[in-house]
């Protein structure tokens, strides 16, 4: 048994115009089923399947903001020995998540599916720039300077380097801002300011905290940042470069054959825990076929053009129903009116006592009652001899066996009860029997004949599903086929749309909202490219290091597509968020590598603090986006396996790939200083 359930317009209103009357019904729902324990009851349908997508998603981020700042918390204590400093650059990150959620009250005022991730990605970004200022400033005090020479040269060091890959982090967020689709306008304006309002508390908070708390002339020991160790380590990572440069060549070539094996998931049913009970429900009735729960929606100008256009929609192999306000209205009414009058005459000349007059012949009910049950068992019995040969067999044994066990209960009963008792309850149950006789009798006689009924005659609460008070009638069109799916759901959208062209719905809705999420998301990837060449090259003014500081991000992103082709991993309308945000990210590792390299005048990148404040970062960045992956919400678990992907390749390319290309330019060039040329 299908019920369908709609909310009341002032639920509507409301801020979650589905979360309480959802509420409600699962609480009825329990209710009935303690009362009816062998029977199964659920809930599901579109608003059900938006209100648990959305309570799933919250509980998610719970879960991942807690194993994020464990993770980070533990990270700190290991990578730095101690856990004073590192928790200032906590202070100075929550501050800036704090005064973020402030911003987003105000401008916005609401956090949708996926922009309620941005506190965990804020906690895996937004920590990297403390990381970087903490690691610079170590540094410069293993040096032996003071704590405000450190904080100054770190400032205007790495601070410099931090602005720019700060800046193209924020600016592939806000390019996310300029498109049509508001939920990715939002997600941009909210994250971007986050990592913009993170970067101001590491460049202003942090440093205050650290000489706050190095006030009385704290020291670090050079030794105990192990930079010798770093420096061995940058020997070795370019001791080969030839051959690293030849895998990575290698690998670029797999990866350029394998991302052209990416597709894209268009079913956001996909993106759904299938353990929920909405889903799981919407999935049975499909497989059952039964028909969708999302459905397509045509206004007509009256009644007969709805009718009209039912008539078309339903001929179409796409469509299994077409629910309009005519089919609540009887069709050929003419012999049905003159039924109506017959019955209603009749009724009028049946009269019946109160059913207390007359007395119950027990022993005669008895056996009529024998009787029947032992019809219908020699009914049963003979009908199941015919099953193979006709429908109506089927049918009969259906009847008896349903009739047999309340037959058998009733004898039973008259058996163990004495005469005098079952007299009594008989009598009572004639009363009640005749009463209710005597009801629907009255009810007959004033049936009328004389018209056909029309619209005005329905329940109010059809009229108003289907009649709106201008007088356009609703058509509800079901598709006879899985429109989760895209092509069937294209196919579904054109016949529908050919015969109506105004036609909309859930499956148009999804058709077009993909269709401006892909572009969208396609936008903001040129749009904060463009930014991120424009700071780069502020940054290093020089073509040539604007392009190996854009190298690694370019091999780190076709390796992603490569690994997601390699492992069938489908893009879907979560995870494509990570195409613009992949670009800011990972371009960062590039540019604090690059900057290090020309303020050092060679490859030094685990000889100084860069090399770990790098890998401490992308740690923290997998953190943040790792600790998805233990969510149900599978949106944002296909968002955190990609992200986390594209965080190691970018990584990777940054920290091995591009010291072997500075290596061979430092290489190249110590030749030609040593070269001195033809004599004159």
């Amino acid at each position: 048994i299908l019920m369908l359930l709609r909310p009341t317009k002032e639920e509507q209103k409301s801020a979650t115009p589905f979360t309480g009357v959802i509420q409600r019904v699962r609480k009825v729902v329990q209710e009935t089923q303690v009362e009816f324990p062998k029977v199964a009851i659920g809930v599901t349908g579109e608003p059900v399947l938006l209100d648990d997508e959305l309570r799933q998603s919250e509980s998610d981020m719970k879960i991942a903001t807690l194993i994020t700042l464990t993770l980070i918390t533990i990270m700190f204590f290991f990578a730095y020995g101690e856990i004073s400093r590192p928790l200032l650059a906590l202070v100075a990150l929550l501050a800036s998540v704090v005064v973020t959620l402030g911003i987003t009250s105000v401008t916005i005022g609401h956090l949708n599916i996926i922009s309620q991730a941005f506190i965990v990605m804020l906690l895996g970004l937004g920590i990297d720039f403390g990381i970087q200022i903490l690691g610079r400033y170590e540094e410069e005090m293993g040096r032996g300077k003071s704590s405000a020479d450190s904080v100054e040269i770190t400032l205007t060091t790495t601070g410099k380097a931090l602005l720019t890959g700060g800046g193209t982090t924020a600016a592939a967020f806000y390019a996310m801002c300029f498109n049509d689709f508001t939920g990715l306008t939002e997600l941009g304006w909210i994250a971007g300011s986050g990592v913009v309002m993170a970067l101001v508390a590491s460049l202003s908070i942090l440093p205050a905290l650290l000489l706050w708390r190095d006030r009385n002339g704290a020291k670090i020991s050079l030794g105990k940042l192990r930079l010798d160790r770093g420096a061995m380590w940058d020997r070795k990572l370019t001791s080969h470069p030839y051959l690293v440069l030849a895998v990575a060549a290698g690998i670029t070539l797999i990866a350029w054959k394998q991302c052209q094996k990416v597709s894209f998931d268009h079913n956001l049913l996909h993106l759904q825990n299938p353990k929920m009970e909405s889903v799981r429900l919407t999935r049975e009735l499909l497989n059952m076929g039964d028909g969708s729960l999302i459905y397509g929606v045509i206004m007509a100008d009256s009644v007969e053009q709805a009718d009209d256009l039912a008539i078309q929609l339903r001929a179409l192999p796409t469509v299994s129903k077409v629910r309009t306000l005519g089919d609540l209205v009887p069709r050929d009414q003419k012999k049905r009116m003159e039924e109506v009058s017959r019955i209603a005459r009749v009724s009028g000349e049946i009269t019946l006592g109160s059913g207390g007059e007359s007395s119950v012949d027990v022993p005669k009910a008895k056996k009529d009652l024998e009787f029947l049950l032992e019809s219908s068992q020699e009914g049963a019995k003979q009908a199941k001899q015919y099953l193979g040969l006709s429908g109506r067999a089927r049918q009969a044994v259906a009847t008896f066996e349903k009739l047999i066990p309340p037959l058998e209960r009733a004898v039973a009963a008259l058996d163990k009860l004495s005469l005098e008792e079952a007299k009594q309850r008989l009598a009572r149950h004639q009363v009640k029997l005749v009463g209710s006789i005597t009801q629907n009798l009255g009810w007959l006689k004033t049936q009328r004949g004389d018209r056909p009924l029309t619209v005005d005659d329905l329940p109010a609460e059809l009229r108003q599903r289907y009649l709106s008070s201008h007088g356009k009638v609703l058509l509800e069109v079901v598709p006879a086929v899985d429109v989760w799916e895209r092509k069937p759901n294209e196919e579904f959208v054109a016949e529908m749309q050919k015969i109506a062209p105004g036609a909309t719905g859930t499956p148009v809705m999804n058709l077009e909202y993909i269709d401006l999420l892909m572009k969208s998301y396609i936008q903001a990837s040129f749009y904060a490219a463009g930014v991120i060449l424009l700071l780069i090259f502020l940054l290093f003014r020089n073509l040539k290091d604007l392009v190996l500081t854009l190298l690694p991000l370019g091999l780190g992103v076709l390796w992603l597509f490569g690994a997601l082709g390699l492992f069938h991993i489908q893009l879907d309308p979560a995870n494509i968020v990570t195409m613009p945000m992949i670009l800011g990210i990972g371009v960062a590792y590039g540019v604090y590598v690059m900057d290090r390299y020309r303020e050092e005048g060679g490859v030094r990148i685990f000889a100084s603090s860069t090399g770990k404040a790098v890998v401490l970062s992308a740690l923290t960045t997998l953190f943040g986006f790792g600790s998805m992956l233990f969510g149900q919400y599978r949106g944002l678990v296909s968002l955190g396996m990609v992200m986390s992907l594209g965080v190691i390749f970018n990584l990777i390319s940054a920290l091995v790939v591009l010291p072997q290309i500075l290596a061979l330019q430092d290489k190249r060039g110590g030749e030609e200083e040593e070269d001195p040329g033809p004599a004159d």
